[in-house]
C-alpha cells in the first residue's frame, strides 16, 4: 500500500444520528463504534487521519423555518455522537458536502439562511472543515411546491405571512 495514502472513515450521507446496524456478539449496534474498535484491535487506529461526512439535515419537501432553529442542536449532537463512538479528538471531523437538504429544490432557496447556524454550530462543536454544496452549477428543480418560483407562506394567528416565524424567547 502507498504510505502517502490517508485513511478516513467511510463517508456518511445526511445523517442526524448514529448509524445503527444489527447487534454484534457484544450487543454493540453503532457501525462507527465497531469500525473504530476493529482499527484499535488491529493496532491501526493511529492510521485514521480524518472523518469526512455529508451533512443534509432536512428533507427537501418537508422543511420549514422552525426546523432551522433545530439545526445547531442537530450538528452538535452528531459531532458528539461520533466522538463518543471513539473518533479520537485529534482526528478532524470534515463536512465535505453540506446544504439544508440533499435535493436542490425551490424550498432550499427560502431555507438557505439556516446555513449560518449550521456552519457556526459545526465549528463551535469541534468541526474542522465545512464545504457548502452544490459547488457545481446546477439548475433549480421545481420540487414539491407549485412551480419554479418561490412561494412559501407561514401561518400566523391572524393572517398568512411570507416571513419566517420568530423563535420563542423561552
Amino acid at each position: 500500500m502507498d504510505p502517502k495514502l490517508k485513511l478516513g472513515v467511510p463517508i456518511f450521507t445526511g445523517v442526524n444520528e448514529d448509524i445503527l446496524v444489527w447487534p454484534d456478539a457484544r450487543g454493540r449496534t453503532s457501525w462507527l463504534h465497531r469500525f473504530l474498535d476493529y482499527l484499535k484491535a488491529h493496532g491501526r487506529l493511529g492510521d485514521l487521519t480524518f472523518m469526512s461526512f455529508e451533512h443534509y439535515p432536512l428533507a427537501p419537501c418537508d422543511s420549514n423555518w422552525a426546523d432551522l432553529y433545530r439545526e445547531p442542536q442537530l450538528v452538535e449532537n452528531i459531532l458528539q455522537v461520533w466522538r463518543e463512538d471513539g473518533v479520537p479528538a485529534d482526528v478532524p471531523l470534515m463536512s465535505t458536502e453540506s446544504n439544508v437538504s440533499w435535493e436542490l429544490t425551490d424550498p432550499m432557496q427560502d431555507l438557505f439562511a439556516g446555513l449560518a447556524d449550521s456552519v457556526g454550530a459545526f465549528l463551535t462543536h469541534g468541526g474542522a472543515v465545512y464545504y457548502h454544496s452544490p459547488i457545481q452549477p446546477e439548475p433549480l428543480r421545481p420540487g414539491c411546491l407549485r412551480g419554479a418560483h418561490t412561494e412559501i407562506s407561514w401561518p400566523t394567528k391572524s393572517r398568512r405571512s411570507s416571513s419566517p416565524p420568530r423563535p420563542s424567547q423561552n
